[in-house]
């Protein structure tokens, strides 16, 4: 699958630190089962095209602003992805909050 090309959103990079988040803070190869059920419900939710591998370099730039984390990441990191980490790394209720609103407006 080919990527959109476009820059993330506030919102693709929430949802993405969640996947982060919610599978232990490790490393999800592109051809992981939750890689591609991402990848499945971001297509739903009407979000650009991202590739397998596009996901899995996201996660790794959490990975590199993961201090728990010792693996290095990539450095790559954005605004929105420094953002998001601060805000929601420590919280992970608000972050579930944050991803359930983002999710309900995009049914919408």
């Amino acid at each position: 699958m080919k990527s959109s090309g476009e820059k993330w959103s506030r919102e693709e990079t929430i949802l993405a630190l969640h996947l982060y988040m919610s599978n232990g803070r490790t490393r999800l190869g592109a051809d992981s089962s939750e890689v591609t059920q991402y990848l499945k419900r971001h297509e739903r939710l009407g979000f650009p095209t991202r590739s397998a591998a596009s996901i899995e370099m996201k996660t790794m730039n959490f990975t590199a602003l993961d201090p728990e984390n010792p693996s290095k990441g990539l450095e790559n990191t954005n605004t929105f992805d420094r953002e998001a980490w601060d805000k929601f790394a420590h919280s992970p209720q608000e972050l579930i909050r944050e991803v359930t609103q983002i999710i309900a407006d995009r049914k919408r």
